[in-house]
Order: structure tokens, then C-alpha cells, then sequence
């Protein structure tokens, strides 16, 4: 068993339907006994949910946290908040809906145990449970497992810099507290402290047990979920981008390149995916319509053409990949992986968010819409039938 304390923060805001489950998954933690200490963070006035959690305790090991009044009313805000009141030798942030996986405290303490000091901070992927519930849900699940199985594996082994997803970021404490903590002003909170972690030049890494997640599968949880992260992206690059020089110096001219293509070409091919499009149906229309086509008309096709193409081919080749050798076929039970042909679509809808996402970072930049949990039945995690052996069993 490793030695030290374990410190979970888990903020809670609107969520008294979730509670009595999530103290249920967080007590089935294994950790030495007394060290383990988790902090439930509760708004001042969220009555309901105060009531629930209070239902459930005393348990050993569990607190209650009310966050006093102030702004900005963001989930950073409530875990800075915490940070300053807890102590511990490692933390973990999770959500109301997250379903850990019993082993997950141990693994990341041994990976932090054999990995190089610089290694801070570990993320463990999360896993859809309900992808069932829909098309968009179903959609999701794949887009998590290429995101947390696929691509931030690989940006960990080339030492990169990592957007924290928003949960399961396990942390050496004191060198949290060296960062700084969270930007309670940045909406994406998780993806901003990846960013700042690494002009501290500390790294992030990965661990393999999941923790199981609820996709929104409705369309309007899941626009302004996905309208808050490209918000909060767009804040990230204008903190970080205030000086770039200073940017630069601190993470280093690799990671800062890296940095530009995880983040800005993230948010410009957002932007820009609609645009491209229509640029395209316009000229093959034109080019279909026998209208003669200028040098420059060609040009732009042939532009909008190869970037559809390849966006396309590239990211659904790499969904398919992952969806078949690191995806096991439990999970993709109940989803074809015919359904990537549909990834179109959802592209259309991010880009949906994106413009939505822009015009809120104008208007309302600190607005923090708030994803509705609880919509749809999810699958039960395979390790309460006992078997503990990996994160999702055959």
C-alpha cells in the first residue's frame, strides 16, 4: 500500500440526485485506512443538494464543504477554495457523476512513486457508461476514447503539453500548490492548468483504470457542455498568449509549438469547419453547373476539398482505430463502428458550439452553464460483480 493521504475534492452544484451513488462509488475507493479523506464542495445555497449529501454522512473519511458567497461561481472557484483549507500527499478532483474505478487511488500513487519528479499530475481516462442512450451519446463515447485512450497517452510519452480533461486529474499536492491551483475565471479550468503546468515545466501523465462518465444525450446539455470547454479554450489562449514571448520561455520552444497545435488549431478548425464547407458546396456547384472556373475558383476548391478530405479520413481512421484495438467489445456493445461515417454531423454541431461559445466569450465570458446529469440509465461498472483485475472487464 502506498504511503501518504489521499485528498478528493469533488464539487457539487445542483446535484442531490447524484449523491447518493457518487458516495457510493468514492467509499469503494481502496486506500490505506484513514487516509483517505474526501471533501464534498457544496454552493452556499444549493439547499437541496446540502440536504442529500448531509443524508448520507456521517461516514468515515467524508466531509461537508459549503462555499461561501462570491464570484465568479465557477467550479475552479470552489476547488481553489478547498485548496486552501485541506492537506494531503496527493488529490484528485472529481465530478457528481463519475464512477472511479476502486483501484485508481493506488495506481496513480504507484505511478507517481516510479515516475521522475517533474511528473505532477496523472489522467486517468474516462469512459462513457450510457452510450446507448443515442446517437450523440453514442458519438460522445467514441470522441472520449479517442481523446483519452489515443491521444493523451501519446501526448504524455512525447512530454507534451496536456489539456486536463475536467475530472480524474490526480495530483502531487504540493506541487499543485506550486502551480497555483485553478483559474476560478477560466470555464475550462482543467485544459488552462494543463497549459500552466507546463510553463512550470512539470508533466503531465496517464494512467489506465477509468472512471465511468454520463454523456449528455440530448442535444441542449450537450451544446452548452461542449460551448463552456471551447469557451474556456478560448480563454486559455488569451491568458497564455498575453505574452508570447514569456509563453514561449517558460514552457520551451517544443512545448510551445505543441501548444499552439493542441489548442489553436483546435479552436480555428472549429471556427473555420463551416466555412470550408460551404466554400466547398459552392464551388463543386459552380463546377458541376458548367460555369467556367477562374484559376483562384479551382484553388479554393482544391484547398477545401483536401481539408475536408483529410480532416475527415484522418480523425475517423483514428476513432477506428482505437474503437478496435484498445476498445473492448463490451464497451462497443450496442454502437457500430459504421456509426464514424456520422462524425460529419457532430463536427457541424462542435462548430455550432464554437460560434456560440465565441459569442458568449464576448458578451458573458464568465458564465458557467452548468451539464445536466441523471437523463439516461447507465451501464453498471463491470468491477461491483467483484473483479478487480482491469478497468472494464471482457
Amino acid at each position: 500500500m502506498p504511503p501518504g493521504d489521499y485528498t478528493i475534492l469533488v464539487p457539487l452544484n445542483r446535484e442531490a440526485g447524484q449523491v447518493k451513488d457518487l458516495i457510493a462509488s468514492l467509499d469503494q475507493l481502496f486506500w490505506r485506512p484513514g487516509g483517505k479523506h474526501v471533501y464534498l464542495l457544496l454552493e452556499h445555497d444549493d439547499v437541496e443538494t446540502i440536504v442529500a449529501v448531509t443524508a448520507e454522512l456521517p461516514k468515515p473519511g467524508f466531509h461537508l464543504m459549503i462555499v461561501p458567497p462570491g464570484g465568479p461561481r465557477t467550479k475552479p472557484r470552489a476547488l481553489n477554495y478547498a485548496l486552501r483549507h485541506v492537506q494531503g500527499d496527493y488529490l484528485v478532483v472529481y465530478d457528481a457523476e463519475d464512477r472511479p474505478h476502486p483501484a485508481q487511488l493506488l495506481e496513480a500513487a504507484t505511478k507517481f512513486m516510479r515516475s521522475s519528479e517533474d511528473v505532477v499530475c496523472l489522467q486517468a481516462p474516462l469512459v462513457v457508461d450510457n452510450a446507448h442512450a443515442s446517437w450523440l451519446a453514442c458519438i460522445y463515447a467514441m470522441e472520449y476514447d479517442t481523446l483519452f485512450r489515443g491521444i493523451l497517452p501519446t501526448l504524455a510519452r512525447w512530454r507534451a503539453p496536456i489539456p486536463l480533461g475536467g475530472t480524474s486529474n490526480h495530483f502531487l499536492f504540493d506541487r499543485l500548490l506550486e502551480a497555483g491551483g485553478w483559474d476560478s475565471f477560466n470555464v475550462t479550468e482543467d485544459a488552462d492548468l494543463g497549459m500552466r503546468l507546463a510553463r512550470h515545466r512539470m508533466l503531465c501523465g496517464t494512467i489506465t483504470l477509468p472512471t465511468m462518465e454520463e454523456a449528455p444525450a440530448r442535444l441542449l446539455p450537450w451544446l452548452h457542455q461542449r460551448t463552456r470547454w471551447i469557451k474556456g479554450w478560448m480563454q486559455t489562449l488569451l491568458v497564455h498568449l498575453r505574452s508570447p514571448v514569456s509563453t514561449a520561455r517558460e514552457m520551451g520552444l517544443r512545448n510551445y509549438a505543441l501548444f499552439h497545435v493542441i489548442l489553436i488549431s483546435l479552436v480555428v478548425s472549429v471556427l473555420v469547419h463551416p466555412v470550408f464547407l460551404v466554400a466547398y458546396v459552392y464551388q463543386m456547384s459552380r463546377l458541376f453547373s458548367g460555369v467556367a472556373l477562374s484559376a483562384t475558383d479551382i484553388a479554393m476548391a482544391g484547398i477545401s476539398n483536401f481539408n475536408l478530405v483529410a480532416g475527415y479520413t484522418t480523425y475517423c481512421l483514428l476513432v477506428m482505430a482505437i474503437e478496435l484495438a484498445v476498445v473492448r467489445p463490451r464497451e462497443r456493445s450496442g454502437r457500430s463502428v459504421f456509426w464514424i461515417l456520422t462524425f460529419p454531423f457532430y463536427w457541424l454541431l462542435i462548430s455550432a458550439a464554437g460560434w456560440r461559445a465565441l459569442l458568449q466569450l464576448i458578451v458573458k465570458p464568465h458564465i458557467w452553464e452548468k451539464t445536466e446529469h441523471g437523463g439516461s440509465v447507465r451501464t453498471p461498472p463491470r468491477w461491483r460483480s467483484g473483479n478487480l483485475s482491469s478497468g472494464i472487464e471482457e
